[in-house]
């Protein structure tokens, strides 16, 4: 029994189909903005930028700054990847 072709496509035609929209993939760079977004990041690149200036005043060689800065791009760019790994994945769901 059941519904008939012709009032199948009358109800997707009224109702539309019953499916969600897929949403388009995040990109890498939005997922490195995303990571950078975090408190903890951006007061580590506080830190690493003022470490830097103070280095640079006294005539010494930042190297905490540049180690911070290091430090934060790893971790940044290994959660972003993590990230798009996961949405590569959700994708093919």
């Amino acid at each position: 029994m059941g519904i008939s072709e012709n009032e199948v496509a009358q109800r997707i035609e009224k109702y539309g189909s019953n499916t969600f929209p897929t949403r388009p993939p995040k990109t890498f760079c939005t997922l490195v903005i995303e990571a950078l977004d975090d408190l903890t990041m951006q007061i580590l690149i506080g830190a690493a930028i003022i470490s830097t200036i103070i280095n640079i005043i006294f005539d010494e060689e930042p190297i905490e700054g540049v180690a911070i800065l290091s430090a934060v791009a790893a971790c940044t760019l290994v959660a972003a990847s993590n990230d798009y790994q996961k949405e590569k994945q959700f994708i093919q769901l």
